[in-house]
C-alpha cells in the first residue's frame, strides 16, 4: 500500500507519522511545495517581536527526523493536478522539473494560504503576509529599522499579535486598519473595545470601518490608500485571514470557499482520497 500525503506541516506530518507507526510495511510519501516541515506557527509573532533570536526554535522536527522513521520526504515539490482515474499526482519541483507520483491512497493536508486583498499595488516590496518562518524573518528584518511607519491591515487575533510585536520593536508609527466595526471580529464587543483602548493607550492609530483600496509607491510601498484617506507606510503587513490551498484538486467536490467537501467519515467525492484540514487560522497550535 502506497500512501501519498500532500502537505508537510502539522496535519500532514502527524498523519504520515501515525500511518508509519501503525502500518510499518506501507510506503508513505510526502509532497511539500516549500522546504518547511512541522513548524509551530504560534511562535512566529514572538520571534518578530524580538523575544527570541533563533527562528529554528519554531521548527519542531526536520526532514531528516521524518526520513529516519521511513517516510519519503519530497520538499520543493508543488502539486499542480491530480488524475483520480489513474491515481497519479502531477507537479513541478522548485527547479522547474516536472514530476509524477502514483498512489493507492491520497491524503490532502495542504492547509491554507494567506488571503490577499486583490487591490492595485499589492505586489510592491515591503508588503508582507505571515504564515511561514521565512515570512517571519522577512517581516522582522523589515521592521527592525526603528524609524519605520508600519500599517497592519486586519484587526483580528493575528493582526493584534503583530501589532504587539511591532510595539515591542519600537516602530516609529503603527496603524491597524480593520474593515469591520470592531477589532477582533467575532469576539464580544466589550472585549474588542478593551483591545482597541489598550492599543490606543500605546500610541497605535486604530481605524475601523475602513477598507484598503490600493497601495502607492514606486518599487516599494510608500502609502496605503483607503476609502477614507491615505497613510504613509514603510512596511505593510496584510492579515485578513486565509483561503484553502486546494487549487490543484480540480474535480473534487468543494465548498463555496474552496475547502474540500467531505462526508461524516472524512471521505471526499473521489474514492481513496481523504483531506486532513489544518486549523482555519494560522495562530492555532497543534
Amino acid at each position: 500500500m502506497k500512501i501519498v500525503v500532500i502537505g508537510a506541516n502539522a496535519a500532514g506530518m502527524s498523519a504520515a507519522s501515525r500511518i508509519r507507526r501503525r502500518e510499518a510495511d506501507y510506503e508513505v510519501v510526502v509532497l511539500e511545495m516549500t522546504h518547511e516541515v512541522s513548524y509551530g506557527a504560534c511562535g512566529l509573532p514572538f520571534y518578530i517581536a524580538g523575544l527570541y533570536d533563533d527562528i529554528n526554535l519554531v521548527r519542531v522536527r526536520s526532514v531528516s527526523d521524518f526520513e529516519k522513521n521511513g517516510i519519503v520526504m519530497r520538499t520543493g515539490h508543488a502539486v499542480k493536478s491530480i488524475d483520480f482515474a489513474t491515481k497519479t499526482v502531477f507537479g513541478t519541483t522548485d527547479s522547474g522539473k516536472a514530476f509524477t507520483e502514483s498512489y493507492d491512497r491520497l491524503l490532502i493536508a495542504s492547509g491554507a494560504s494567506a488571503r490577499k486583498l486583490a487591490v492595485p499595488g499589492e505586489d510592491k516590496a515591503n508588503i508582507f503576509t505571515l504564515k511561514t518562518p521565512q515570512d517571519a524573518e522577512n517581516i522582522k528584518k523589515a521592521i527592525e529599522h526603528k524609524h519605520r511607519s508600519v500599517v497592519i491591515i486586519g484587526g483580528g487575533a493575528i493582526g493584534l499579535e503583530l501589532a504587539e510585536a511591532c510595539l515591542l520593536q519600537k516602530v516609529e508609527s503603527l496603524r491597524v486598519i480593520e474593515a469591520t466595526g470592531q477589532l477582533l471580529p467575532g469576539f464580544d464587543e466589550e472585549f474588542a473595545i478593551a483591545a482597541r483602548d489598550e492599543l490606543v493607550k500605546h500610541g497605535v492609530f486604530v481605524h475601523l470601518n475602513e477598507r484598503v483600496s490600493a497601495f502607492s509607491g514606486a518599487e516599494a510601498v510608500s502609502s496605503v490608500v483607503t476609502d477614507r484617506a491615505e497613510y504613509d507606510a514603510d512596511v505593510v503587513i496584510v492579515s485578513v485571514g486565509v483561503v484553502p490551498s486546494t487549487e490543484f484538486a480540480a474535480g473534487l467536490k468543494k465548498l463555496p470557499n474552496g475547502a474540500i467537501a467531505t462526508d461524516d467519515n472524512m471521505r471526499t467525492s473521489e474514492s481513496d482520497v481523504l483531506p486532513r484540514e489544518t486549523a482555519p487560522a494560522f495562530g492555532m497550535c497543534f
